[in-house]
């Protein structure tokens, strides 16, 4: 009982007397490990600063950390507050006042130059075929790839260089590639925007380009906007909300033996490892 109070009611953010407080681990638990005894107590965290000494003393060394973490990589840094917030479920200036809160992003890129290991190919129906993305049966429907990663938001977007015809990005895949948008090139000079429920393709728009075997069919959704753009140009813009929350994206197909390369996705910043030690233990 006395070492858990040294570490948590009574514990200095400072660490000068007698201890720093005891960091919650990645579960939002306060655990006290000691030699030869393991693990001695566990408690739930709650964040309630102002009216519990313990977590006064946890955002004081959150604060302090943070402010280090900056002067070293403010890009970081906003990565850092973002998990720090998700842990906890705190307002961000309770942390800082200097650092924006940015959040945890993750890219994803494939050049098919290997395997399709890291696809999950939906009806197995997808090859690689001298270094490109190759569907190999039609089945009349839309036919989706997806990565197996998963991105940090549901708002992203996916673009891939297109060699054949109807090929493009994927987004807001469910895990079983049920459900999405995309986009598909088509060389009869025509953007197929497309929403796929429960296995059904319906192509909700068809706005006009200038088909080029190699340029890149892109789709992004944020929130509930979903745009298209065929070589860096916006093609189509309208609001959707049928498909939320889902986080894989991939590649849409419907025409047999057709390619493309080059895939790309993020959901916004570069990715990186986080600040471990400020977010408590383990990888937020």
């Amino acid at each position: 009982d006395w070492v858990w109070s040294l570490a948590t009611d009574q514990a200095d953010p400072t660490g000068d007397t007698p201890l720093k407080p005891i960091l919650p681990t990645r579960e939002g638990n306060s655990e006290l490990w000691l030699p030869l005894h393991s693990l001695v107590r566990s408690r739930r965290f709650a964040w309630r600063p102002g009216s519990d000494r313990y977590c006064n003393a946890v955002r004081d060394v959150l604060r302090r950390d943070l402010k280090s973490c900056a002067a070293a990589d403010p890009r970081l840094a906003e990565r850092a507050l973002d998990a720090i917030c998700r842990k906890h479920h705190c307002d961000p200036r309770e942390i800082s006042q200097q650092v924006k809160r940015g959040r945890a992003t993750t890219t994803i890129t494939d050049d098919f130059s290997g395997t399709l290991a890291a696809w999950d190919q939906h009806s197995k129906t997808w090859t690689i075929e001298s270094s490109r993305l190759k569907n190999t049966y039609s089945s009349g429907t839309v036919e989706r790839c997806r990565h197996t990663t998963a991105l940090s938001s549901a708002d992203h977007y996916s673009q891939c260089a297109v060699y054949g015809t109807l090929h493009g990005g994927a987004t807001r895949l469910d895990a079983a590639a049920w459900n999405g948008y995309g986009c598909r090139a088509y060389f009869g000079n025509l953007l197929f925007v497309d929403k796929v429920t429960s296995g059904s393709n319906s192509a909700l728009a068809f706005p006009a380009i200038s088909y080029s075997s190699g340029k890149v069919a892109k789709s992004s959704i944020n929130g509930s906007t979903l745009k298209s753009y065929y070589d860096g140009v916006e093609k189509d813009s309208r609001t959707d909300t049928t498909h939320s929350g889902y986080l894989y994206c991939g590649v849409l197909a419907s025409v047999q033996d057709q390619t493309s390369d080059d895939f790309y996705a993020t959901d916004g910043l570069t990715s990186g490892g986080l600040y471990k030690r400020i977010v408590g233990g383990g990888v937020i």
